[in-house]
């Protein structure tokens, strides 16, 4: 298990967080499942991603990559800001 950064705000879904910011993943609320794929492409617990996207189709970067997300999956994904960033 990754060790999770010490976060100044409590986890949101990531569908609430702006266009811009780079969060943490802090836990996935999906069946196991979804939470397994989701893993496999690099969405897990600790993962640092950036926001490119808001909106119905919530879009992510992930070190090089973009990753698309229907709003319902990205509803079920916590995550909060990365201390000093907005």
């Amino acid at each position: 298990m990754t060790d999770l950064p010490i976060l100044d705000v409590p986890p949101a879904p990531l569908s609430c967080h702006p266009k811009g910011s780079d969060v943490c993943i802090a836990w996935l609320s999906l069946p196991e499942a979804d939470a397994a794929r989701m893993r496999d492409l690099g969405l897990r617990e600790g993962a640092c991603v950036n926001v490119v996207q808001a909106g119905a189709a919530c879009v992510v970067a992930l070190g090089g990559c973009r990753l698309a997300l229907q709003r319902e999956v990205a509803d079920r994904l916590f995550a909060a800001p990365l201390p000093g960033r907005p």
